[in-house]
């Protein structure tokens, strides 16, 4: 008799069924720290950003970014208290709520250095670097970028090594524990890594502050989503691929049907420096690229606003939102949901209330993909 024959054979975890095609909002981490008073920027009082949400029932979800600086107060002890109200407030409202784990940092002051990225107790300084006009601060596990030239300062920014022995160890203790809180709450609707938390490196590929290669960055990336999968079994998982072709076709071939992974990209314009040259009416951003990918994943669309501030090249005139929209549900992008960043005044000048105002106008889906992906189980 063959060893196992009899064994108990092994249980599918049943996942949530928390699909919800539609828009949802990143609020800005404001909201998650700023107390309920008057303003655009708190979370409730006159004018905060639940009034947002209560004026426009097309919002049907939101999503946090989650910083370990944030819950993490001695190794190994959680403050989940924050988190559980804001999570609780949109529950009330039968609002999803999803949880992007922070993993790069533009714009770092010196007094916080990258103490959002890392809990306390793993933050090691190693020396200084000056380069491009750009002053950084070392830290064991962390590399350096340079968002002065996109980001309008001259401040240091840092993103994790995922390649990192430290920082690896370090993600599977931090899903683990977010996952033992929420992976069986049936309001978490997804889990996700940062937008473009792969692209945004821009000190050089083996300098001294950026001791990594295109393969060991590539390579530990996989293996960091690997472990975000392995920690939430019930809870869908993205990953955001704002990149070339090439990778993105790596990623889906080669791990996110056997991970059964998210995919999510975090622009659709024309303009974006990842891809080749627009024809016509086709976007050059990452998701151009999905097309091919229909029905097999969802693809989750990140809109952070500045798309707005873009010509079409078709017409020679600067994007309206009625366009943005055909985009998501043309069969070029084809997306199930649409994330939408908050912005009172996007690099185009246009406000947050006007892309509110008009999802208002939308169906209760935005008119995206309805249907549940296969790989949705």
């Amino acid at each position: 008799m063959k060893a196992g024959l009899f064994a108990r054979p092994r249980r599918r975890v049943q996942q949530k069924d928390v699909f919800v095609p539609g828009f949802g909002v990143k609020f800005p981490r404001s909201a998650y720290n700023n107390p309920d008073s008057a303003g655009a920027f708190s979370w409730g009082g006159n004018g905060g950003l639940l009034s947002r949400l209560d004026a426009n029932p097309n919002w049907r979800f939101v999503q946090f970014e989650l910083s370990p600086g944030e819950i993490v107060t001695a190794p190994g002890v959680y403050d989940w208290t924050k988190l559980d109200s804001r999570i609780n407030d949109l529950r009330n409202r039968g609002i999803k709520a999803g949880l992007m784990f922070q993993q790069r940092e533009f714009d770092v002051v010196a007094a916080n250095d990258v103490r959002l990225m890392l809990p306390a107790h793993l933050v090691q300084v190693q020396g200084n670097w000056t380069g491009s006009g750009t002053e950084h601060i070392r830290y064991v596990g962390c590399l350096g970028i340079e968002p002065g030239k996109g980001q309008g300062s001259t401040k240091r920014g840092y993103i994790l090594q995922y390649s990192h022995p430290m920082i690896q160890e370090w993600h599977r203790e931090w899903f683990a524990a977010v996952a033992n809180k929420y992976d069986k709450d049936r309001d978490i609707m997804f889990v996700g890594t940062s937008e473009s938390s792969y692209g945004t490196v821009t000190i050089p590929f083996g300098h001294s502050f950026n001791p990594e290669s295109i393969e060991s960055m590539q390579a530990g990336r996989i293996q960091m989503v690997r472990d975000l999968k392995a920690a939430f079994k019930r809870t869908g998982v993205y990953h955001d691929l704002n990149q070339t072709k090439l990778l993105v076709q790596d990623w889906y071939t080669n791990y996110a049907q056997k991970e059964r992974v998210w995919v999510s990209a975090s622009n659709t314009h024309w303009n974006a420096s990842t891809n080749a040259v627009p024809v016509g009416k086709q976007p050059k951003g990452a998701l151009r690229y999905y097309e091919e990918f229909s029905g097999i994943l969802p693809k989750f669309t990140q809109w952070q606003g500045d798309d707005m501030d873009e010509i079409n090249p078709d017409t020679g005139l600067l994007h309206t939102m009625q366009e943005f929209h055909d985009r998501l549900t043309s069969p070029y992008i084809g997306a199930n949901m649409c994330l939408i960043q908050y912005k009172p005044s996007p690099p185009s000048g246009r406000r947050f209330s006007d892309y509110d105002d008009f999802i208002k106008t939308l169906p209760l889906d935005g008119g995206l993909i309805t249907t549940r992906p296969k790989f949705v189980l």
